[in-house]
Formats: C-alpha cells, structure tokens, sequence
C-alpha cells in the first residue's frame, strides 16, 4: 500500500513538473524576440489593460465579427482559464501548504499578477487584468476539483 502512495506521489509531481515547464513557455518563453516595432516607453504605454473585462465590452460591441475574431476571443477566454486550472489541481496535490484555500488563491493572485508584469515589463507579451481574472477563475475552478476529488479519498 505505501508503495503505491509513493508511485502515486511521484507521479503527481511529474506531472506537476511537466505543467510547470508548459506554463512557463507559454508565459514567458513563447515570445522571446518577438519584435513590436516599438519603442520601450511606446510599448509599456500601450501594451496594458487595467479595466476589467473590457475584452468582453470589445467583442460585445464590435459591429462585425469575423470568424478571425470570434475565434480570438474563444481562444482567449478557454486559454485563460485553461492554462490555470491544472495549477488549481496539481498544486494542493503536490504541496501540502497549498491546500489550505486562503493562502493558495492570494500566492496564486500574487503569481500571476508578476507574470503579467514580467510579461509587460520584459516585453514578452501585455499586462491584461482580463488575464489575471480568468486565470484566477481556472485556478479556483481547479482547486474546486481538486477538494471534491480528495474529499471523495
């Protein structure tokens, strides 16, 4: 039996390393180079959105939406939740200060908050709130799984 714990220990954090290593492309490695035929100071003016859910107020009240953009937006609102909800699964699983609720969702805000700012300030992508507030949504939505699948053990 305890060898099966530890199979199912090991396993876990695998796969919590893999996530790790997929979420930090994604994040911050996956536009290194990239050139925005900017300057610095034109880029951090423009590269942000600190008013939430604009995305949504956007698509809302665009009066033509092309295929293009519909599949934008979509992309946008599943990738952003997506891309936490395995943190919300693997992190309580993996690390047993994580499992208390308070102090994982406030460490995983403060994370992804620095993400966004890294992203800005590194120019490697915007700071976006809507970013912050799906991801924050995925990764609740993930610890819910998580608490329901270790009640149920």
């Amino acid at each position: 039996m305890q060898h099966k714990a530890s199979c199912k220990a090991f396993l876990c954090k695998v796969l919590f390393a893999g996530y790790l290593v997929f979420a930090a492309y994604l994040l911050l490695f996956k536009n290194v180079g990239k050139v925005y035929g900017m300057t610095y100071s034109e880029y951090l003016r423009s590269m942000y959105n600190v008013i939430p859910f604009w995305f949504v107020y956007d698509f809302v009240t665009m009066p033509v939406k092309h295929p293009i953009i519909i599949r934008r937006f979509l992309f946008n609102v599943v990738g952003n939740l997506g891309l936490l909800l395995p943190w919300g699964i693997l992190a309580p699983a993996c690390i047993p200060k994580a499992r208390d609720k308070k102090r994982f969702l406030l460490g995983t805000l403060l994370g992804i908050t620095a993400i966004e700012a890294i992203q800005l300030f590194a120019m490697l992508g915007m700071f976006d709130v809507d970013d912050i507030l799906l991801n924050m949504l995925g990764c609740w939505a993930g610890f819910w799984i998580w608490q329901h699948l270790h009640q149920e053990n």
